[in-house]
C-alpha cells in the first residue's frame, strides 16, 4: 500500500513481506529521488511504523538499501526498477516517527550511502 500526499515522499509498504520503501523526492540535475528499501523491521501495518523511532539501520545493498532514481516511474509502478545506481551501503537513522494520522506520518532523521553508479563505470 503507498502512502503519500504531497507527491514529495511516499511510503509503499509491504506488510505481508515485512518490507517497505521510503521515497524521497528532490531537485538534482542527475537524480530526482532517493529510495530506502528495508526488510525484516516487524512493519507489517501502517500504525508500525512507530517502531522505527531512533532506529539505526544499516544498509548492507541487499536486504536493507538505498537507491538514487531518475525516473518517476515509482508513482506509478512501485515495484519496477526505476534506478540508475545499484544498492548503496551507509546507514539510515531515522530519529523520530510521528503519526498524524492513519495514513499519514512524518519522519525525520539522516542517512549516509554510498552507491555505484552503472552508467559511470567503464
Amino acid at each position: 500500500m503507498s502512502y503519500g500526499t504531497n507527491h514529495k515522499s511516499y511510503i509503499v509498504l509491504y506488510g505481508d513481506k515485512d518490507s517497505l520503501s521510503l521515497i524521497f523526492r528532490g531537485e538534482s540535475n542527475v537524480f530526482q529521488s532517493i529510495k530506502f528499501n528495508l526488510s525484516n523491521l516487524h512493519i507489517h501495518e501502517f500504525q508500525d511504523l512507530a517502531l522505527l523511532n531512533n532506529r539505526k539501520i544499516e544498509l548492507d545493498g541487499t536486504r536493507n538499501s538505498a537507491v538514487c532514481m531518475s525516473s518517476e516511474c515509482f508513482i506509478y509502478y512501485p515495484d519496477e526498477s526505476c534506478s540508475h545506481t545499484t544498492g548503496g551501503t551507509g546507514q539510515l537513522w531515522i530519529r523520530n516517527v510521528y503519526l498524524e494520522s492513519s495514513h499519514e506520518a512524518v519522519l525525520s532523521g539522516t542517512f549516509g550511502f554510498e552507491v555505484n553508479d552503472p552508467s559511470k563505470v567503464k
